[in-house]
């Protein structure tokens, strides 16, 4: 999914010239450690990163605000009662009134128990929703008690029911649907006035508009039957039926026919019926709808499985827009289909449905957009393609459960990096992860706890973000075409085609692929909440009458609450620069302190750390003052008390003199405060900071980050450090 400012800003193409590298470089080990072959550096167009960020255009991370004051959000446990059940298939019947904001519906469950002895059906559905009559479909319409308190939906079933029973519960039902998590389902004006109707269940909120087991981990297949207003065009997943699909119940039978209800008999000409089938799987959170007076757009993907439709539901003065920013997906899905497999959802559609919200979801088969995307200047194509490849990543293959929501929205971040490199080459998928390397305010794991109750935690830009860059480290430690292949497989697993998955899931996978054990990558950057912040210092030495690189590379990162002091494991590139020309070197970095002694052609004029953009960290390179000489070095130390109330003591150390400087900024990036300090010697600083901004204003209570920027008196580059300290008031 996918939330946006409604900003734009230029797109601007540079065209940045790299030194031609020597066409044989090294990986070198500590010491005197064999020289392993490497592939050398490439140069290629670079279209500058200003293009949408997924995150901050896809609008789930701005919902929380609205959410608190409209909802009650929280993270949904299931009962025993639904963990004793398998849904196979829902039937939803919906009236959609627009006048009236409100809906009718009838919802039928079909269901098989995984345990022995199960006695009650308990589905997810809003408290404010009204449940009008509950009964088992068999031979004949059954009634059965039931019971609505809180979000829960307690069904007592006839008899108890075990493994191998299947089950169709209907529920009738109406309704004012209220705002609930990032959306739900909303009935809003359309900027030109007219009226929609759509749904963003995403992650809890299918509950607040039709009875269902709602929690990912139980995918089903769908019809949904919309009877809209006419004029009006309904859209849901899957493919569209000529008629409704055949119901089970009795003719006659009020309870489940209530006057206005798709269910019922239809001759009126004031309501038009459109009707889908999803024939694969879905979470509930993927079951949507959307009802405006659209205009449709049409094309034919000739894709690996047959000729697919591409359909979009457009308003009717956004026509021309749309044809041209929609007039490049044929190229994504084709872009796709080859690197992950065949399109998902064969044999039924693709395309975009406009709604009303700051942002995209990826709703299987028909993306919900936010119209004001719509420009008819391709500038969000990264938002198109990103909703589209979650139908391989999320829509296809599903989390079980949020707390591995990374395997989704940071898979699909990812793929609109791969799409830059497609079209512009390495050095524009290099910018577009430097865009998304600012994890100053990373303070979590990227695996998620469970039982938060705020979805805004779930969806945090680290998530798609640091996310995108696990994949993007794993390629370069697997290489392109192990890599591609883990992905490729990871997809195509018929097991996984129509199940969920866990983060071991995809680490299962990639070791299979690969045959290497890679706990090591994967723990360091799934459960750590600290990054390299490396320093690397180098000079020139003569050895034997050879010139020869001596480096001095420091991990400096304060340490991790799970691995303390421990290392981060990694190769990193370091482009040397001679008098003879440049050279590119790998080193397996795999200790706080390693030295290490290169043979060079030519003495070294300038070392440059990660040149290519392959590892998410931070770093500072000096050049040492001379032989015997120590590089100038600062480290962090914790501040006092922290969190602290009233006043904080910031403290740091360099190994020689400097002026420094202190910046405080708060968790948006925001400067709040800021100092220059005296030139002092080497050895420990302290700052103190009471807690008030520029203006004298108290700052609120939460999480700041003190920035630490010292400049050496030789005049050499400054370096810079952070430190996170907590205000509580």
């Amino acid at each position: 999914m996918h939330t946006s400012p409604k900003t734009s800003a230029g797109l601007v193409a540079i065209l940045v010239c790299v030194a031609h590298l020597s066409p044989v470089a090294i990986l070198a080990a500590p010491g005197d450690g064999p020289a392993v072959p490497v592939a050398p550096a490439t140069t290629g167009h670079i279209l500058d990163d200003l293009t949408p960020d997924s995150w901050a255009y896809e609008g789930k991370w701005r919902a929380p605000a609205a959410a608190a004051a409209l909802a009650d959000d929280r993270m949904p446990e299931m009962t025993p009662e639904q963990a004793a059940i398998d849904v196979v298939h829902y039937a939803l019947y919906l009236d959609v009134d627009i006048e009236q904001s409100a809906i009718k519906g009838a919802c039928f469950v079909t269901f098989t128990p995984v345990q022995v002895g199960v006695r009650e059906l308990v589905l997810d559905f809003a408290a404010g929703m009204n449940v009008d009559e509950v009964g088992q479909v068999t031979a004949a319409f059954s009634p059965l008690r039931w019971t609505h308190e809180g979000d829960l939906l307690r069904v007592r079933l006839a008899t108890a029911v075990s493994p191998g029973d299947t089950l169709t519960v209907a529920v009738v039902y109406d309704g004012v649907p209220q705002f609930d998590g990032f959306m739900g389902l909303q009935f809003l004006p359309r900027p030109d006035g007219g009226p929609i109707a759509a749904s963003l269940s995403e992650p809890w909120s299918a509950r607040s508009w039709w009875p269902c087991k709602d929690y990912p981990a139980d995918k089903a297949t769908c019809d949904v039957v919309l009877a809209v207003p006419a004029g009006l065009t309904g859209v849901s997943n899957g493919a569209q039926l000529p008629a409704p699909p055949p119901h089970p119940y009795l003719p006659g039978t009020t309870a489940l026919a209530p006057p206005g209800s798709p269910l019922a008999p239809r001759d009126d000409a004031t309501v038009e019926l459109f009707c889908w089938r999803e024939s694969q799987p879905l979470s509930t959170y993927h079951v949507s709808i959307a009802v405006s007076d659209y205009a449709v757009l049409q094309d034919t993907f000739h894709g690996v499985a047959g000729d697919l439709p591409l359909v979009h539901y457009v308003y009717p003065d956004l026509v021309d827009e749309a044809a041209v920013d929609f007039d490049r997906l044929g190229d994504m899905m084709a872009f796709c289909e080859e690197k992950f497999g065949a399109y998902p959802f064969p044999g039924e559609k693709y395309g975009m449905a406009l709604f009303e919200w700051d942002g995209a979801m990826e709703h299987p088969t028909a993306t919900s957009y936010g119209s004001h995307f719509v420009r008819g200047d391709h500038f969000f194509d990264t938002i198109v393609m990103h909703e589209l490849s979650h139908q391989w990543f999320g829509n296809k293959v599903t989390c079980a459960d949020w707390t591995h929501i990374w395997l989704q929205e940071g898979f699909a971040t990812y793929v609109e990096g791969l799409w830059r490199e497609h079209l512009y080459g390495p050095t524009s998928l290099k910018w577009f992860m430097k865009a998304r390397s600012i994890f100053t305010w990373w303070d979590t794991p990227l695996l998620r706890e469970p039982g938060v109750a705020d979805p805004w935690y779930y969806f945090d830009n680290l998530v798609y973000h640091k996310g995108a860059w696990v994949l993007h480290m794993l390629r370069r430690v697997l290489g392109d075409a192990t890599f591609f292949t883990a992905l490729h497989d990871y997809i195509a697993d018929r097991d996984l085609s129509t199940a969920t998955v866990t983060t071991a899931d995809f680490v299962a996978a990639c070791e299979s692929t690969s045959r290497l054990e890679l706990d090591w990558f994967f723990d360091q950057w799934l459960l750590r909440t600290t990054h390299p912040e490396l320093s690397l210092s180098w000079r020139n030495e003569t050895q034997d009458g050879a010139t020869v690189l001596r480096l001095d590379l420091r991990q400096v990162q304060p340490p991790d609450p799970l691995t303390g002091d421990a290392p981060f494991i990694a190769p990193l590139d370091l482009k040397i620069a001679t008098t003879a020309g440049d050279t590119l070197v790998t080193l397996w970095m795999d200790q706080r302190i390693m030295d290490f002694h290169l043979p060079v052609r030519a003495p070294v004029t300038g070392v440059t750390a990660d040149p290519n953009g392959w590892l998410l960290h931070a770093a500072d390179v000096v050049v040492a003052a001379g032989d015997g000489a120590d590089a100038f070095g600062l480290s962090p130390l914790p501040p006092l008390p922290n969190p602290f109330h009233g006043r904080g003591i910031l403290r740091w150390r360099t190994t020689a003199a400097s002026s420094d400087r202190l910046e405080i900024h708060d968790v948006r990036g925001r400067l709040v405060h800021e100092r220059a300090l005296p030139d002092s010697p080497a050895g420990e600083r302290v700052a103190t900071w009471d807690g008030h901004d520029r203006e004298g204003r108290p700052c609120p209570s939460g999480i700041y980050v003190a920035t630490y920027i010292s400049r050496p008196r030789d005049g050499s580059a400054a370096i810079r450090r952070t430190a996170k300290i907590t205000l509580a008031r």
